[in-house]
């Protein structure tokens, strides 16, 4: 298989890399943080202006057509520049599930705002007592005359401003049942949210249900979304891990000119044979993530649905094992100051500590793994 890019991606790549240089100095990326959205609208119409926001999307639905590569292509680039704007939540997750599941008309309704940069939405899916559990839905929607009544919480709702939510909900089975559970299009105008801050400063938000929803707000047929709700899980997930994977290297680039650099007792930190092994130890982590990542890809374009979950999960876990350990060694190398945020290490750790807890942890995700592979077995 050819991993060189085409020439439409190294275009893509080019733009991407001269937008981080241009949008993403540390002080502007502070200052977007500081917006009420958590991020700038401007630079928001920007990604659309690029084509970014309809890469993900089929043709015939007036995006781009790109697949799992381009998209970790765009997860890479953002992840050097530590981009906040809400790809991830908008795009990646709460697009593709209306790709997937939406009727034509809720297609032309969000679609085009979506990838015109009109509009921020996110997934309300993970609740408290789950523990990561995909399956693991309290949250119920009831009918309700000639709807649904909509009750219960969510947890870590990415992007704390949206216009909507898209809704995981149960509307039959027990708990942690993957039948029964159905999707729906909330706007946020009717919902509690309470914003909080993670650890890389970005902004999340805690939700709570008690309303009336009309029919026409379920996406797909009831009962019937985990599939879809798991594969977009899936394919965020290996994103995310390609995210990693741009940090990752920037962290390398950062720390081997620091080691270059940087002298004690009159000679560069870089000949100390002890720093030397630990460089070399996150040189192959770090190979060894993105192998899983295109992994990942390939099972994307070529393999089953179970080899496409599995890679993903597979390439998330390691990536959040790599991406902790070249993140602590990246700062003990430059000692105290590179856990401030004076330097790029200290904010590229915390964001490769959220990226490691993101749609479930190393164990979750190893969890995930396995258990599809004795499904498959």
């Amino acid at each position: 298989m050819n991993f060189d890019h085409t020439e439409e991606q190294a275009l893509l790549r080019r733009s991407l890399e001269r937008f981080v240089a241009e949008s993403y100095t540390p002080a502007q990326r502070e200052a977007y943080l500081a917006e009420p959205a958590g991020y700038r609208r401007a630079t928001w119409s920007q990604l659309a202006e690029l084509g970014v926001l309809a890469l993900p999307f089929a043709q015939a639905e007036g995006g781009l057509g790109g697949g799992l590569v381009d998209s970790v292509l765009v997860a890479e680039q953002f992840g050097r520049g530590l981009v906040v704007d809400p790809f991830l939540p908008t795009v990646l997750m709460a697009g593709t599930l209306i790709a997937q599941l939406g009727t034509s008309d809720q297609k032309s309704v969000w679609l085009p705002r979506i990838m015109g940069g009109d509009v921020c939405l996110s997934v309300a899916h993970a609740e408290r007592k789950g523990r990561g559990a995909l399956s693991f839905v309290a949250t119920h929607a009831a009918r309700e005359g000639g709807g649904y009544r909509l009750k219960g919480g969510k947890t870590l709702v990415l992007a704390a401003d949206p216009e909507a939510l898209i809704v995981l909900a149960r509307t039959a089975g027990a708990t942690s049942d993957a039948a029964g559970l159905s999707c729906f299009i909330v706007p946020t105008e009717r919902v509690t949210l309470r914003k909080h801050r993670i650890a890389d400063g970005t902004l999340a938000a805690d939700a709570e249900f008690d309303i009336a929803l009309p029919a026409a707000a379920r996406l797909g047929p009831e009962g019937e979304a985990y599939e879809a709700f798991e594969d977009m899980i899936g394919r965020a997930s290996a994103v995310l891990a390609g995210e990693a994977v741009g940090i990752m290297d920037a962290l390398m680039e950062v720390t081997l000119e620091h080691l270059r650099t940087r002298k004690q007792f009159g000679v560069p930190l870089g000949s100390f044979q002890a720093l030397q092994h630990r460089m070399a130890d996150c040189h192959v982590a770090l190979e060894q993530a993105r192998s899983l990542v295109i992994k990942a890809m390939i099972a994307d374009a070529e393999g089953t649905r179970t080899e496409r979950l599995r890679a993903a999960f597979g390439a998330k876990a390691f990536a959040a094992k790599a991406g902790r350990l070249i993140g602590e060694e990246a700062v003990q190398m430059h000692g105290a100051i590179g856990l401030t945020d004076e330097l790029s290490v200290g904010r590229y750790l915390k964001r490769l500590l959220v990226i490691h807890a993101l749609l479930g942890d190393q164990r979750m995700q190893l969890d995930r793994y396995n258990a599809l592979a004795e499904k498959a077995g």
